[in-house]
């Protein structure tokens, strides 16, 4: 299983426990939009978001809101999403 994302490039041989692994680090992570390619059983799966998100600062704690709808250009194989939502809520805490 090759894992690629904008920005990152990370390998893995263990089929589809890497892919689980993979999805599981990119929860927390901006660059979320992950392409995937699994060079074993040739499929792969392309898709394009555009996220939509407020920024909201009340008090010392700082919001950040989204939601990315990702369409998929591009996919081959079983299980391969085609539409997926993406949300996140973010909080930074300032320092007093």
């Amino acid at each position: 299983m090759i894992v690629a994302r904008p920005g990152f490039a990370e390998g893995d041989d263990s089929g589809a426990a890497g892919a689980a692994d993979a999805a599981a680090a990119n929860a927390n992570n901006p660059l979320a939009n992950m392409i995937a390619f699994n060079i074993e059983d040739s499929t792969f799966n392309v898709p394009l978001g555009i996220r939509l998100g407020k920024v909201v600062k009340s008090g010392r704690t700082v919001f950040n809101m989204f939601i990315e709808p990702q369409f998929t250009i591009l996919h081959k194989g079983v299980g391969q999403p085609e539409v997926q939502i993406f949300t996140a809520l973010n909080m930074q805490f300032l320092p007093k």
